[in-house]
């Protein structure tokens, strides 16, 4: 560890500059990682728990009440935001929550705009946010191997100069050239992989959470509708 420490800073100011860049993105790239992998920690134990809560629900008023205390799953906005919506309807027609006389005609009917059309609104508004700084990770995974190769051209690069001043192709006068151009090389992949594997995996997790809300809204539509929000 000694030997490559002193190595790295024994290397040209081009390739120290590329390797600093490489480490910037590096840390950056692994707190961004972090951050959201304790995000979707978050969401899932959440999630889970409304979920449960929403299924062996007592009434859609103490659901509404109880889901006000959760920050960050997207399950409950999108639920007080259909309900929300179907309350403010319904006392615009006149027909208050859980009564089942006054109009004969559905109000969810009369809506100027369908109730599963704001339930996909809602899920459109609940993901917004959900993949922020993942553009990083994607700007990290496209950068870091041109990096690392610009590192490598410019140590081969080097190692040509040399041979051509110095007239002979010993490894003395190549060396330090390769071994610099190898260093940027093996870092800028070591910075672009995990990066990308990161990137990857939290872009099917938010997909596939999206299509989790998008089965709950309309499992939610169905509900209201059936039982008229009682």
């Amino acid at each position: 560890m000694n030997d490559l420490l002193r190595f790295v800073l024994n290397t040209g100011p081009v390739a120290k500059v590329v390797l600093l860049i490489l480490g910037i993105l590096s840390v950056a790239s692994w707190a961004v990682t972090f951050e959201k992998i304790g995000y979707l920690l978050r969401i899932g134990k959440e999630s889970k728990r409304f979920v449960r809560l929403f299924k062996e629900r007592a009434g859609w008023n103490s659901l509404y009440k109880v889901s006000r205390s959760f920050k960050y799953s997207p399950y409950p906005q999108i639920f007080r935001k259909g309900y929300s919506e179907l309350y403010a309807w319904k006392r615009q027609f006149g027909t208050e929550m859980g009564s089942s006389h006054g109009s004969s005609q559905n109000p969810i009917e009369k809506y100027p705009i369908s109730l599963k059309q704001i339930m996909e609104s809602a899920v459109t508004e609940s993901m917004v946010g959900a993949d922020k700084h993942l553009i990083f990770l994607s700007i990290t995974v496209s950068v870091s191997p041109f990096l690392g190769l610009f590192g490598t051209v410019w140590g081969v690069m080097n190692a040509f100069m040399s041979i051509g001043i110095k007239g002979s192709a010993d490894i003395s006068t190549v060396g330090p050239g390769i071994a610099e151009a190898l260093i940027t090389t093996v870092t800028g992949l070591a910075v672009a992989i995990p990066a990308l594997v990161a990137y990857n995996l939290f872009v099917a997790s938010l997909r596939k959470l999206e299509d989790q809300l998008d089965v709950f809204s309309s499992e939610l539509v169905r509900l209201f509708e059936r039982e008229k929000a009682l």
